[in-house]
């Protein structure tokens, strides 16, 4: 038996449904060396215990499993044990500091037809609402991973916005 070590991980995420995502992380320990005959990898419980979690502001950790299996490789059989984590995102903040104001400035810009084109009001209303607009996708922007496979639904809707 091995004493406690630290690994460091990481999980691919997926930010189409932001700022009300779910992501499931799927950690995949074996051993590269030795087979399951001379190293056997178990976990002791089928549940993760987060005894040593300390909550995060951002994201609810849903509970998560373990699962060992034994798959064949060549001539001999490999031990995995998988840890399946679950991530839901804490949308409350996103909600009341991005999407509300969103919502209430697309609304504004329903007045820029409604204004008078003669003076400069209208002009100075629609470039006020533009700037706004833009460093709102700035926020948003900042909130969500460098890299992803997809584009977040709300961030195309506020690109939309600027058209």
């Amino acid at each position: 038996m091995w004493p406690y070590g630290r690994c460091t991980v990481s999980c691919k995420i997926f930010i189409g449904q932001f700022p009300f995502d779910e992501q499931t992380c799927l950690f995949d320990f074996m051993s590269w060396t030795l087979p399951s005959s001379k190293l056997v990898l178990s976990s002791y419980s089928t549940e993760i215990t987060t005894d040593a979690y300390f909550e995060n502001g951002e994201w609810t950790l849903k509970p998560g499993n373990v699962h060992h299996q034994r798959k064949p490789y060549g001539d001999d059989t490999w031990d995995h044990v998988i840890f399946t984590l679950e991530l839901q995102r804490r949308s409350l903040f996103f909600v009341m500091n991005i999407m509300l104001p969103m919502i209430c400035i697309t609304f504004l810009n329903t007045f820029c037809f409604i204004l008078p084109a003669d003076g400069g009001e209208r002009m100075t209303f629609c470039l006020s609402l533009f700037v706004t607009l833009a460093v709102f996708m700035s926020i948003v922007n900042g909130s969500l991973p460098e890299s992803s496979d997809e584009v977040s639904k709300f961030g195309v809707y506020m690109c939309l916005q600027l058209i």
